[in-house]
């Protein structure tokens, strides 16, 4: 298991919105980079399913996460990526800071993550804010190559 640190961006609004739910959005990839002006590039999203070369393996993987509906101030998080089997292999935790109530979403990068498969299955992404029990918020299945 490793541990990261890291921050969520977050952005100037309104703040007269009413308060939502957290919800999140989440795309696995192989890497992800920042353009100078801002912009997020992801390099080689998994669209469905991850197919390893061989197993058991070891490789980064980055998550790119867009969540709604988180409150208001200082806030913690703790990102856990669950390998098939129940293995925790990377945690990530920090804090950030939220000026405003309003809908646009927080965005929250964790480039290169370290990714240690042993079976097939589900990978399992779950995140917690301020303590609370982690909540799954993405899930990439971990396939074999097909048969030919």
């Amino acid at each position: 298991r490793r541990e990261r640190k890291c921050a969520f961006a977050h952005d100037a609004g309104t703040g007269n919105e009413s308060l939502m739910s957290i919800s999140a959005e989440v795309i696995f990839c192989d890497d992800i980079r920042v353009e100078d002006n801002g912009k997020f590039i992801l390099i080689g999203v998994y669209g469905s399913d991850l197919v390893p070369g061989r197993m058991p393996n070891q490789f980064p993987l980055s998550i790119f996460v867009r969540a709604t509906g988180l409150p208001v101030g200082p806030s913690k998080f703790r990102l856990e990526m669950v390998m098939p089997g129940g293995k925790v292999t990377s945690v990530v935790e920090g804090e950030g800071f939220r000026d405003s109530n309003n809908t646009r979403p927080v965005i929250m990068v964790f480039p290169s993550l370290h990714c240690e498969i042993e079976k097939y299955g589900d990978l399992v992404c779950r995140l917690s804010i301020d303590g609370a029990e982690p909540e799954e918020i993405g899930r990439l299945p971990i396939v074999p190559p097909a048969v030919r």
